[in-house]
């Protein structure tokens, strides 16, 4: 299964909310879509059909909740 990104917004929400338990500073609520797209960094460079980026998600997840705990 291919996924092609529509620049939408939702997996800025999606991974921040998700991980960090945040809103994104390059998500623009107005516009519904990241301020950097071009040049954000690879955490933020997610394909929700592979497997492996959904096991970083939950990783990045797992390694915060651990942070907070410290």
């Amino acid at each position: 299964m291919k996924w092609g990104c529509k620049k939408c917004g939702s997996c800025c929400v999606i991974l921040y909310k998700y991980v960090y338990g945040i809103d994104c500073r390059h998500y623009d609520n107005i516009k519904k879509q990241c301020k950097i797209y071009n040049s954000r960094p690879n955490i933020c460079r997610v394909d929700p059909c592979k497997v492996e980026d959904v096991k970083l998600i939950e990783a990045c997840k797992r390694l915060q909740k651990l942070n907070k705990e410290v």
